[in-house]
């Protein structure tokens, strides 16, 4: 009889998602959704951020027909609105925040430690990209303004 292999592969979806997972874990304001789990929802989120689509539909439906997420339209963007996800983001934000100062002081890798004006701060990468409102997006103060989206 052979064995099953219930090790988790290793792959670069894994490493790059394993901060994240390690935060989820941890996190006190998750809960169990079975249409659209909370580490689909981070998942997701970054994502879409990583992704050139013009709108968050056109990624969504993007991701759909390529068979890597079976979410709907409404279920994404109703997700974005919860306040508990907001605190699960912010929980998560914090604690990958902390992963990422612990690897650095414990691998001995800050490449800007030869700078020691900067010692006092935290510094990251960030990446950003701002696109025009979608056709449903409702005005606010009568205008409607561009998405701007950030990864760091």
């Amino acid at each position: 009889m052979d064995k099953i292999n219930t090790k988790p592969l290793d792959t670069l979806e894994t490493h790059f998602y394993k901060p994240l997972d390690l935060a989820l874990d941890r996190a006190p304001n998750t809960r169990h959704c079975k249409e659209y789990s909370d580490t689909m929802f981070l998942r997701t989120g970054v994502g879409r951020i990583v992704q050139a689509a013009k709108s968050g539909r056109e990624w969504v439906q993007l991701v759909q027909a390529l068979g890597v997420i079976c979410v709907s339209v409404g279920n994404f963007f109703e997700a974005i609105k919860s306040k508990r996800r907001l605190r699960l983001l912010e929980e998560i934000d914090s604690d990958v925040r902390s992963q990422a100062n612990a690897y650095v002081c414990q691998h001995d890798k800050n490449p800007l430690a030869q700078f020691p004006e900067l010692e006092a701060f935290e510094i990251y990468a960030s990446d950003g990209h701002s696109h025009g409102c979608s056709a449903h997006e409702e005005p606010i103060l009568e205008k409607k303004r561009a998405i701007n989206h950030i990864f760091s």
